[in-house]
C-alpha cells in the first residue's frame, strides 16, 4: 500500500520519527505520553531487526528517548504534571534495558550521570542506575562514572544514601572490585570516621558516621580480595 511504501522509505521513517519527537514536546500531557509510547514501541521493533535499517534508525530513536529523559527532568520542575513524563520515560527505558541486551547502555550512562551531578538525584534515577549496572554492555569506563555518582550520594545524601550504597555494592561485585580510582577514593573516605563525640553533638556528623560504617560493613561483606587489599591497610 501507499502508506507502507512511505514508511519503508528512509525519508518517510525519518519524518515519522521527527513527528513523534515533536509530539513529546506537545503542550498536552496525553499527547506527550502517546508519542513517547510509540517511540518505545518503535525502538523495540528496530532493535529486533537486522540490517542497515536497524543500524540507521534504532540509534536515532534511542538517543531521542535519552534526550527526552534529560529534558523532562528540567520540565518537571516547572510543570504542573510534576515529572509524570520523566517517570514514564524512565520506567520504559528500564524495560528496554532489561529486554534489549545489545543496547549500547554507555550512551545513556554519560548524560544521566552528568545530570545527577548537575541538578541532583531523584528516586526515579535509581531505577535507571540499577538497570544500567545490570546491563551486560556496561563498560568499565562508564562503570567508574557510575561509581563516582553513587559514592557521592552514598556519603552525602540524607535520604537516598542507603539505596545508592546497595547499587554501588552490586556494581562493585559485578566488576570484582576493579573499578579504579573512584572506588579507591570512596574506600579512603569511609575509613575516616568522625569521632563519636562529634557524632553525638551533631546530627549531620551522626548520619555521616552511619553512612561510613555501613559502607565499610557492606564492602567487606562482598568478600572480594580486591576490597580487602584496599581496605585493610587503611583501617
Amino acid at each position: 500500500s501507499r502508506r507502507a511504501k512511505i514508511f519503508s522509505a528512509e525519508s518517510g521513517q525519518k519524518s515519522i520519527i521527527k513527528l513523534l519527537k515533536k509530539g513529546t514536546r506537545h503542550a498536552a500531557l496525553p499527547v506527550q505520553i502517546a508519542a513517547t509510547a510509540v517511540l518505545f514501541s518503535l525502538l523495540d521493533v528496530l532493535a529486533a531487526r537486522s540490517g542497515h535499517e536497524k543500524e540507521e534508525l534504532g540509534p536515532q530513536v534511542y538517543k531521542a528517548l535519552i534526550f527526552l529523559l534529560v529534558e523532562a527532568h528540567a520540565d518537571a520542575k516547572r510543570s504542573a504534571y510534576d515529572g509524570v513524563l520523566r517517570d514514564f520515560v524512565a520506567s520504559n527505558l528500564c524495560n528496554t534495558l532489561d529486554k534489549q541486551r545489545l543496547v549500547p547502555v554507555d550512551v545513556l550512562v554519560k548524560p544521566l550521570v552528568s545530570q545527577i551531578q548537575l541538578v541532583g538525584v531523584s528516586i526515579t534515577d535509581f531505577e535507571i542506575l540499577d538497570a544500567c549496572v545490570g546491563h551486560p554492555r556496561l563498560s568499565t569506563r562508564m562503570a567508574e562514572k557510575l561509581v563516582e555518582a553513587l559514592c557521592n550520594i552514598a556519603t552525602t545524601h540524607p535520604v537516598y544514601w542507603r539505596v545508592a550504597l546497595d547499587i554501588l555494592c552490586k556494581l562493585t561485585r559485578r566488576f570484582n572490585g576493579r573499578l579504579g580510582e573512584p572506588l579507591a577514593k570512596y574506600l579512603i573516605t569511609i575509613v575516616q570516621l568522625p569521632d563519636v563525640a562529634d557524632a553525638e553533638q551533631s546530627e549531620n556528623m551522626a548520619l555521616t558516621r552511619q553512612q561510613y560504617i555501613s559502607g565499610i560493613r557492606d564492602m567487606l561483606a562482598l568478600r572480594l580480595d580486591t576490597i580487602f587489599q584496599e581496605l585493610m591497610p587503611l583501617m
